[in-house]
């Protein structure tokens, strides 16, 4: 659409500055290290925060598994005990007769 000699591109201050300093980055305040390369820099310390993470879920959700099972645990024997209490209780009463 436009040539570089429009004079909307060559009276741009930004477009004069990448002109003039073209081995630098265009952007204000942003040094040619710190942009992009922090992430590398900080990638083994996300890294190992995210490997951290995960272990306290897992743990988090193996606890809550051990939970679940002794409540499972202790309803089943709950329900044993009662079935037992009512067994004997139906064997310790006489039986009526239906016949006179």
């Amino acid at each position: 659409m436009y040539s570089r000699a429009d004079s909307r591109y060559s009276n741009s201050p930004s477009h004069d500055r990448v002109q003039r300093d073209s081995n630098k980055s265009p952007r204000r305040g942003v040094e040619e290290e710190g942009f992009g390369m922090t992430e590398q820099k900080d990638r083994p310390r996300q890294e190992r925060a995210r490997q951290d993470r995960l272990r306290q879920e897992r743990e988090e959700i193996a606890g809550r598994i051990a939970n679940f099972r002794a409540t499972q645990q202790r309803f089943e024997r709950a329900r044993e005990e009662y079935f037992e209490a009512t067994m004997e209780n139906a064997r310790k009463t006489a039986r009526p007769s239906f016949w006179p």
